[in-house]
């Protein structure tokens, strides 16, 4: 699935140590979409990143991603279910930066 929206916010780095040793490492990242170009019709989404070394995307490619800036985002959407009530977790597979034309008026 891909969702487009701009960046507002960078948390920091979360990390620690699994049970068998392995360390790991994620950032969560909030965006913003404008449906239909009207600010009060905006609507905040947040971007789990990991730090699996092999994939494109991981908490050290965050880093390049710029505050301010819109991107398409290429997300998994997994949803669980713990006590009656049911999360979802937005995680990013890739990051395309999109060029807005300027504004003609």
């Amino acid at each position: 699935m891909r969702i487009i929206g701009t960046l507002v916010k960078k948390l920091e780095v979360q990390s620690g140590q699994t049970e068998r040793g392995t360390e790991w490492k994620n950032q969560t990242l909030v965006f913003e979409h404008v449906d239909a170009g009207v600010q009060e019709w905006a609507k905040t989404f947040v971007v789990k990143v990991g730090n699996n070394k092999d994939a494109r995307v991981n908490v050290d490619y965050v880093e390049r991603l710029e505050l301010g800036n819109v991107y398409e985002i290429g997300v998994n959407v997994n949803s669980r279910e713990y006590n009656g009530k049911y999360y979802t977790t937005l995680n990013a597979w890739s990051f395309s930066q999109i060029q807005h034309e300027k504004d003609p008026f």
